[in-house]
Order: C-alpha cells, then structure tokens, then sequence
C-alpha cells in the first residue's frame, strides 16, 4: 500500500499487525515507478496518478475520491483501461472492488488494459508541447 505525503493518519496503518501488506511512505519518483511496475493491478483515486499508471502499463480500479476526478475515471474507463469501482464513500464499495476484481483475473484482460493505458501515454508529451512551443516561436 502505497501512502502520499496528503494522507494524515498513517498510525493506523504502522499498527495494522498484517504481516502480508508492505506500506510505502512518501516514495520518491523512481521508487513509486518501480513499485507500479511490479504490481499486477493498481487501485488508485481518479487523480494524476492514473496517467502514471497508464505510462507503467498496470491495469487499474479506480475508486473516485473527489468530485474533480470523475472524469478522468469515466475517461480511462472508456478507453478500457481502468475498471470504476464507485466513489470512495459507496455503501457497496468493498462489493464493487471485489467484483472488479474478478474480472481481472485473467492475465489477458490485464495485458489488453496494460497495453490501453500505455497507447495512451506514451512518455512524451512534455516533448511534444516544447516542440509546439518552439515551433511557434520561430
């Protein structure tokens, strides 16, 4: 489970006493790239992360935490990429990650969403824009 520096509680989670679940704190960029790279599934919040993910190829369920990331989710979605589990505070969230989750089982479900996301982001938008940039200048 990985914990961004926004979370505030992580005492609840250092006192868990599960053996089986390994917490990150605050990674660093390349160590957030290396632990999505060996993840099988992500579920992630609908925020900037999701495009990350999609860089790194992991299929994901997407569990809506604020009105402002409802979009990207139903985007991602479309695109099958991601499978939208609900908002955060669903009374059937449990229920709807599990059911997500079923279905991604197969590996060839996983590939075919790991291989979406990467055909949408593909490392080198920040190239791409310099380059307009430039080109307008000139």
């Amino acid at each position: 489970i990985i914990i961004g520096r926004a979370f505030r509680n992580t005492e609840r989670f250092q006192n868990s006493g599960n053996k089986k679940i390994r917490y990150c704190y605050n990674l660093k960029a390349l160590d957030m790239l290396g632990e999505m790279q060996h993840a099988d599934i992500v579920i992630s919040a609908g925020g900037q992360t999701l495009y990350e993910i999609a860089r790194a190829g992991v299929p994901v369920v997407g569990i809506c935490a604020a009105e402002d990331q409802i979009n990207n989710l139903k985007g991602w979605e479309k695109k099958r990429f991601l499978k939208f589990a609900g908002w955060h505070d669903d009374k059937d969230l449990f229920r709807n990650l599990d059911k997500c989750l079923d279905k991604l089982q197969r590996a060839n479900t996983r590939k075919k969403m790991a291989f979406a996301g990467r055909r949408f982001v593909d490392g080198k938008g920040a190239r791409r824009i310099v380059s307009k940039i430039l080109e307008a200048l000139k």
